[in-house]
């Protein structure tokens, strides 16, 4: 085999990191770990860098189509997916741009986008190949999940995000102010959210109980809409009020039957999901809450199942919203 060979992108090397930016269109700059970037703890993420082009239209001609003139790139419109561990840090940095920062450990929902974000991408491979940074600025959360799912073991958030532009600058050409950690840049805080040290609640305030479960997923959407404008390149906004649903997988039990008695007499509730990370010296223990205020829920077909021997259970719940001050739901961190 001839020609130079080819120097593999491989995925651990890689680094992502969210920081605040100061305004809209300043892309952030300073990517070292502290108050003002964390050091994303990916399990995954989806870092769109490329453009999307034409399709061929109905042309009378294939010529017409096919030709250099006839292709072109679309708009760009970045959007992605942020799969990460639940940490203190990275809880705080991937609800800013809509409920924080937090004060006194309480976050509160914003009526529209906070704070805007600078997602940057490290391609940091020791092989001394050509590495890249990929800066997507104006980027917005707009739907984060919260997964608490038995087999993961920890606790992940699922973000999915859009925003307006992506840079793309070679590591040793990089532009005059920005700045970025030397491999390996790990964590600063490292105290993960384990799924088996959280718990979800039904009437907390009066007669608690700890519901059991296989699958929990709670999501914050704050139901994205967005434009191409000729200004601000691709735009987004909240389309309106925030909507979050509970969706829970498990065994049939005296817990969870008291959700089918609720939802068979349209009875609303009270839901609590509390976890906990352990301390990590220097940094103590912290329990990060939603305190779902009114939510029922509607439950789906239930009966044996005789491939694992017991009787599977699930239901979706959305949280009802009476009014637009965000005290339907409470987020708590401390």
């Amino acid at each position: 085999m001839s020609g130079t060979s080819t120097i593999r992108r491989l995925r651990k090397p890689s680094a992502a990191f969210l920081a605040p930016q100061m305004a809209k269109k300043t892309p952030a700059s300073y990517f070292l770990p502290s108050l003002f970037c964390v050091r994303v703890w990916t399990q995954d993420i989806e870092v769109d860098s490329g453009r999307s082009k034409s399709r061929p239209g109905p042309w009378m001609s294939t010529s017409s189509s096919e030709s250099s003139s006839g292709r072109y790139s679309m708009p760009e419109q970045p959007r992605g997916v942020i799969r990460a561990l639940a940490t203190p840090e990275t809880v705080d940095m991937m609800l800013r741009s809509n409920w924080g920062p937090p004060t006194a450990g309480v976050y509160v929902l914003k009526s529209k986008v906070n704070e805007w974000m600078t997602l940057a991408w490290v391609e940091d491979l020791a092989s001394g190949s050509t590495q890249n940074l990929i800066r997507t600025s104006d980027a917005w959360i707009h739907r984060l999940t919260i997964r608490n799912h038995r087999t993961d073991g920890r606790v992940l958030l699922i973000g999915e995000y859009e925003a307006r532009e992506n840079t793309v600058n070679a590591l040793n050409a990089l532009p005059v102010g920005v700045t970025i950690p030397a491999s390996p840049a790990a964590p600063a805080d490292q105290r993960v959210y384990p799924v088996m040290r959280a718990e979800f609640t039904s009437d907390p305030g009066g007669t608690p109980v700890k519901l059991l479960y296989t699958e929990l997923d709670i999501t914050l959407d704050q139901r994205l809409s967005g434009e191409w404008t000729f200004s601000d390149k691709w735009d987004v906004w909240k389309r309106g009020k925030t909507l979050v649903t509970v969706d829970l997988k498990g065994m049939l039990s005296y817990e969870t039957w008291t959700l089918l008695d609720a939802a068979r007499a349209g009875t609303k509730g009270r839901f609590l999901f509390s976890a906990t990370a352990p301390a990590l010296a220097p940094l103590s223990a912290s329990t990060f809450s939603i305190d779902i205020k009114s939510m029922d829920f509607e439950v789906d077909e239930i009966g044996h199942d005789a491939t694992n021997g017991w009787v599977t259970f699930s239901a979706s719940g959305r949280a009802l919203i009476d009014s637009s001050s965000g005290d339907f739901l409470t987020i708590t961190k401390t």
